[in-house]
């Protein structure tokens, strides 16, 4: 999932929402990366065997890193729910959050 979030902002966090009732569809292996020109993309969080959400905890995932200035953020996901009985993998989310440096200052 790529998102162009209109110019260069300073950020350090990205939420992911599962569906409700639908958190085993969550993605078990999954990064964030950050571009400045949509071409050189460089990993800023990587999560791998995330079982918790699987497990149908509907909360959200908060994926925290250190600052970086980024206009395009992809989230990648490399190993999506493997749906029992299916014939195939499955990613659902009910909503993508990307949060600027300044909004997360207490």
């Amino acid at each position: 999932m790529l998102f162009d979030i209109g110019g260069e902002l300073l950020i350090d966090k990205v939420v992911l929402y599962p569906i409700e009732g639908l958190a085993p569809f969550f993605p078990i292996d999954y990064h964030v990366e950050v571009s400045t020109d949509n071409s050189n993309y460089t990993t800023v969080i990587s999560v791998v065997d995330d079982f918790s959400t699987a497990n149908e905890d509907d909360s959200p995932k908060e994926l925290k890193f250190d600052p970086v200035v980024a206009r395009y953020v992809r989230v990648v996901f490399t190993k999506p729910y493997n749906v029992p009985n299916a014939d195939g993998y499955l990613v659902q989310l009910a909503e993508i959050e990307i949060y600027t440096a300044e909004e997360n200052q207490d």
